[in-house]
């Protein structure tokens, strides 16, 4: 394949397009899964962003809203990528989802952390949010460190254009016998998700009638409350998969 002008075009008008395409058909079910979740985290925070009564929210809590929807339209673009083929790009833009979503609820509860970034964000280190919403699910952290050594930062990971018998391809493919790394991928997506919309519940849980993922316990104190059945039946999905092999396909 002659890797000329026309060829990007086509990549970029053409044959990116058809690759979502045949993606979102054999993978519906997860893509509206998805964009159920993020519809949600996007109304409560369009909700407080576009409050008739702005008195009633401080500067910080929408500032802190408004770094979510940041972060929110970060996960969407890499779910977007991730449909159109690209393998390792998306995991780039899910770190930096995380690390902003870190950002939003460390300035939320800190009004140091509120001022620094308003009045001199060069002083503002979102890396060290990191450590503070990890007080919330230590996995974050966790995740964080992963997302950061496999994919944002060059490792053997990059050595290969992609996992595929022909792997020099310009720009995303679709490899149908790479089933099982697409549906690892997705159910990586789904749960971080998930996780990160915890994130954002727990930072304006007062602005929300009915939270998702926490339980009041007192005046100050919640209790998170993942949907268990969800979480299994999106992981013995990911097992069956991971089960099958790559010549079934």
């Amino acid at each position: 394949m002659e890797a000329s002008k026309e060829t990007i075009l086509a990549q970029l008008k053409t044959t990116s397009n058809e690759i979502a395409v045949a993606f979102d058909e054999r993978y519906e079910t997860e893509i509206n899964d998805i964009a159920t979740e993020l519809a949600t985290s996007y109304k409560t925070l369009f909700s407080i962003i576009n409050k008739e009564d702005q008195g009633s929210i401080s500067d910080q809590d929408f500032q802190s809203a408004t770094l979510f929807w940041t972060g929110l339209n970060t996960i969407l673009s890499a779910v977007d990528l991730f449909r159109r083929g690209y393998s390792k790009e998306p995991q780039m833009l899910l770190r930096d989802a995380l690390e902003i979503f870190a950002s939003a609820y460390d300035i939320h509860k800190d009004i140091e952390k509120y001022k620094q970034l308003t009045e001199n964000p060069k002083q503002f280190d979102s890396t060290k949010s990191i450590k503070v919403v990890k007080e919330i699910h230590p996995i974050l952290g966790k995740f964080y460190g992963l997302l950061s050594e496999k994919f944002a930062h060059v490792s053997t990971m990059h050595t290969v254009p992609h996992l595929s018998d022909t792997p020099f391809a310009i720009g995303g493919m679709y490899d149908p016998k790479k089933q099982h790394t697409i549906i690892l991928g997705l159910t990586s997506f789904i749960l971080t998700v998930d996780i990160l919309n915890s994130v954002l519940e727990i930072a304006l849980i007062k602005y929300i009638e009915k939270p998702k993922f926490w339980k009041r316990i007192d005046e100050t104190t919640y209790e998170f409350t993942p949907n268990k059945e969800r979480i299994e039946i999106f992981l013995n999905n990911m097992k069956k998969e991971l089960a099958v092999k790559d010549t079934d396909w």
